[in-house]
């Protein structure tokens, strides 16, 4: 897989290379996402790390990692979430080596061995609500 070029290192990364190696990940046929919710995480996480091309560059590769890891394992990757998320899974990661775990990915398995992907990025967004708020109204 393409992502895993630049695995732990955040030099020589640039925003564009981590985008394309999200874009490879999610236009597998057993990852599906609405282009419009990729599009405003991207968003939100460029916003975020606005100041750090490296840094957002990393936490799009991290997050393209993310995707190729619950593939792997649909079902019990991550933990399940309750009450208006039933059915959906979250995982926290990292954005780069040695930072806090403050990245989410929502998905729920689909398929024999394929993922819905229905949001990413940061925990708290800059307005202070959770990416779970975000993820609720998507539904």
């Amino acid at each position: 897989m393409r992502c895993s070029r630049y695995a732990g290192s955040r030099a020589h990364l640039t925003p564009t290379d981590a985008k394309r190696a999200l874009f490879v990940v999610l236009a597998r046929g057993d990852v599906c996402s609405a282009n419009a919710y990729v599009a405003a995480d991207l968003t939100d996480l460029r916003l975020a790390f606005r100041n750090d091309d490296e840094a957002f560059a990393s936490a799009v590769q991290a997050t393209a990692q993310e995707i190729a890891r619950a593939l792997a394992s649909p079902d019990s990757w991550g933990r399940g979430l309750e009450h208006d998320l039933a059915g959906w899974r979250r995982s926290a990661f990292p954005p780069y080596d040695g930072s806090e775990a403050d990245l989410r990915l929502i998905f729920r398995a689909h398929g024999c061995h394929g993922v819905d992907v229905l949001s990413f990025g940061l925990l708290f967004h800059p307005d202070t609500s959770s990416i779970y708020h975000l993820a609720k109204a998507r539904l």
